[in-house]
């Protein structure tokens, strides 16, 4: 009897670490997408208003005075924006990677006995 409630609870024990671990993997998969989404849409922005930055400096027809009134409000119009999203899967990847690596954690999992 107790054989094999040892050996049911270490079957559940395993079986809900391989959960976590494919659960864990789809939260930092759907984070890298939606960081990359991010990412690509920031780029996009950036490259239209170097464009129009670009566009005021070679234009010759307009006096300074107008062209550096619109170089203001378009500068004004920038934001800088954290780059958070990165920065907070850059910390998760380290956690997982520290976790994954703590001597006390892979022990524990080697270890045939139970506590």
């Amino acid at each position: 009897m107790v054989f094999f409630l040892r050996v049911t609870l270490l079957e559940l024990t395993d079986s809900l670490l391989y959960q976590i671990g494919r659960r864990v993997s789809d939260l930092v998969r759907h984070a890298y997408n939606k960081t990359t989404t991010k990412q690509g849409r920031s780029a996009v922005e950036y490259r239209q208003q170097l464009v129009a930055i670009k566009a005021l400096v070679r234009d010759n027809t307009r006096p300074a005075e107008t062209r550096l009134a619109e170089f203001e409000a378009l500068l004004g119009e920038l934001q800088d924006k954290p780059l958070a999203p990165v920065a907070s899967l850059t910390k998760l990847m380290t956690a997982m990677v520290a976790l994954d690596q703590h001597p006390a954690l892979e022990r524990e999992l080697a270890s045939p006995q139970l506590t």
